[in-house]
């Protein structure tokens, strides 16, 4: 899929030109950890000569990769003038920004834009000037409004500070899953490699997703997640299938300790947890076994 995509990007005006390095290769190391590629496949995006540089969040299939590439060559922040552009716009994977304007200009948009220029590869950046056409939240707005949607959580968040670093912020932390999804959807790929690069205790778990009583635990995870959320903890779930692929990354230093208490009542629960000491002298397993 990579390499069709890479023809067919070859050919466009100008081009965007797609490379691929074997990152087991041991003489590729240093390249693999300047970029900071935990997992693979990675695609970072290079501008600038190499001065640039961001995790490629967009899809796996070279149709999804072409349009995906495309827009990052285009405008920062596109203009949705109806709801079927909104309805096409804002789906239900990723996380997309909108910034309703009275007008597109002012102190607000061009803030709103500079941001967009800066995070485009890690999010899709939209404007309108009606906010009644957008699927949720107060559509009677006439802004300068931020309004961001997502596919987890609460679903969508609003915010009226157009500071550049405020901007910012709002992005990462309410465009951030309150419990990150281990899995192969490439849409959490982003949230995963950040997972693992924040300085936070880590707390992990694995269960059987085939279980139908898993939603409720799932449920259960976000809402201790969230009154844990002032303990600079970062949450992760994931199948038991995944679990060994998850603890690859790991190194006994990127770790704070992290403790799971799960009652015996949960017989849907595999345990597969690692405990990592602050100093990272110290490493205890338990195996996988069910509660």
């Amino acid at each position: 899929q990579y390499e069709k995509a890479a023809s067919m990007l070859r050919k466009r005006d100008p081009p965007v030109v797609l490379a691929k390095v074997d990152a087991y290769d041991e003489s590729n190391k240093e390249l693999k950890d300047k970029y900071k590629v935990h997992g693979y496949p990675a695609i970072k995006i290079i501008r600038k000569g190499g001065s640039d540089v961001s995790a490629y969040g967009g899809p796996r299939d070279a149709e999804g990769i072409v349009e995906y590439l495309t827009r990052q060559v285009g405008p920062a922040s596109l203009e949705i003038r109806s709801a079927v552009d909104a309805s096409r716009s804002i789906g239900d994977k990723g996380v997309v920004l909108v910034g309703v304007f009275p007008e597109f200009a002012g102190i607000q948009y061009e803030n709103f834009m500079a941001v967009a220029n800066k995070m485009r590869t890690d999010y899709d950046f939209f404007h309108t000037s009606d906010a009644s056409i957008l699927p949720r939240g107060d559509l009677t707005v006439k802004g300068p409004l931020l309004r961001l949607f997502k596919p987890f959580d609460e679903l969508f968040v609003d915010s009226q500070d157009f500071d550049d670093d405020a901007i910012k912020k709002f992005i990462e932390v309410s465009g951030f899953p309150t419990v990150v999804t281990f899995d192969a959807d490439p849409t959490n790929h982003k949230f995963i490699e950040r997972y693992y690069s924040t300085p936070s205790a880590k707390a992990m778990l694995f269960l059987r997703f085939s279980d139908d009583r898993v939603e409720t635990f799932k449920s259960q995870m976000h809402e201790a997640a969230r009154q844990l959320s002032g303990n600079n903890i970062s949450f992760l779930i994931g199948d038991v299938s995944t679990a060994d692929r998850a603890f690859e990354v790991v190194t006994l230093t990127s770790f704070s300790s992290f403790l799971l208490r799960i009652p015996r009542t949960n017989p849907l629960i595999s345990i597969h947890a690692k405990l990592f000491s602050i100093s990272g002298s110290k490493k205890v397993m338990f195996p996988s076994s069910s509660c």
